[in-house]
């Protein structure tokens, strides 16, 4: 967490308070490479599955050493979201899975 907010975050937060009701579309004009850290040269790789189901191993994970933060405040903003039916946006990642035979290869990293 950071003390200051992320500005790249910035567009999607400004945004939110028009996510309601729930149902209405909300487009915004991103840049994804601004998500992505200075440094890309550091990073772990390893070949896993998707995060939903049938959560087949078909993708190549890259995990990037540098953190990209962002304040309390817009993780706050983040949490005001809703579903469809009301509830929060919680719990909506996949538990962290054992290696399974995997290799994670350490890219740059010191």
């Amino acid at each position: 967490m950071s003390d200051k907010d992320n500005e790249v975050f910035q567009p999607i937060i400004k945004e939110i308070k028009n996510l309601k009701p729930v149902k209405k579309e909300v487009y915004i004009k991103l840049n994804p490479f601004n998500f992505l850290p200075k440094c890309m040269n550091s990073f772990y790789r390893y070949f896993g599955s998707l995060t939903t189901p049938n959560c087949n191993d078909v993708v190549v994970w890259t995990v990037f050493s540098e953190i990209l933060q962002v304040s309390e405040a817009q993780v706050d903003k983040f949490r005001s979201i809703s579903d469809p039916e009301g509830g929060k946006l919680t719990e909506n990642f996949r538990k962290l899975q054992p290696l399974n035979g995997r290799t994670v290869f350490k890219i740059g990293v010191d």
